[in-house]
């Protein structure tokens, strides 16, 4: 399961950074600026579902219906199907924030997977910052002066990447090597990754500006392993 949500996570990053890139000033730039388009483009889709949601879905406790889609924001919403005198008696109470944080720090496995996990977020998050900061700023200030339809391009080839390994290596290594160990390889790929961009920029500054200018070839296959191995990890 986690494998098909990363590779669907990758799905997304894919699409989402290439639209975004490639319809930077499609519409609209002249009276909102050129990154009006890619904001209303992008945002479509996760509006359409919201509506979706909202209107089509039904509730999954089959006694647990409203009335209607309003009564959802209600502080008391109308049911269908309230619950009977038993079931309320028979619920469980409610466990207080402090029972749920003995339950939980009581089990040192996963107080480490918690914090682990947090780690890898914070990092994963600022690296994709760090990653789009290079890729745009100009090679005055050591990036690489991509433009936004390039910038979405990379993104691409890192979704595709994401998506490639998750499908086709995720399960099985897991299976065959166990969750620490991917979850340490995985970590080793993104740090060699976020140090082999700045070093491909300090391999094209060796080029003249002129075959840089006349050779974009270049660029991508300096970046292209870099972005490849960030996806991967």
């Amino acid at each position: 399961a986690y494998g098909v949500m990363g590779a669907t996570f990758a799905i997304a990053r894919t699409l989402s950074s290439a639209i975004g890139g490639l319809t930077v000033g499609v519409f609209f730039e002249r009276q909102f600026g050129p990154y009006m388009a890619p904001c209303l483009i992008l945002t479509a889709p996760p509006a359409l579902t919201f509506v979706l949601v909202l209107i089509f879905l039904q509730e999954p406790h089959t006694k647990r219906r409203f009335v209607s889609v309003w009564d959802m924001f209600a502080s008391s919403p109308k049911l269908l199907n309230p619950p009977t005198p038993e079931e309320t008696k028979a619920a469980k109470p409610q466990r207080t924030f402090r029972e749920k944080w003995i339950l939980l720090t009581s089990d040192r496995l996963m107080v480490r997977l918690i914090a682990a996990y947090g780690f890898v977020s914070f990092g994963n998050g600022s690296v994709f910052a760090a990653v789009v900061l290079f890729l745009t700023s100009s090679t005055e200030r050591h990036g690489l002066g991509m433009s936004e339809a390039e910038t979405g391009i990379a993104f691409t080839i890192l979704g595709i990447t994401g998506f490639v390994c998750q499908v086709s290596f995720y399960n099985w290594s897991v299976r065959d090597f166990g969750l620490r160990f991917v979850l340490r390889v995985g970590i080793s790929i993104m740090i060699l990754s976020s140090v082999f961009m700045p070093i491909s920029e300090m391999l094209l500054k060796t080029a003249s500006p002129e075959f840089r200018a006349h050779n974009e070839w270049l660029k991508w296959c300096l970046i292209a392993p870099g972005i490849g191995l960030q996806g991967a990890g």
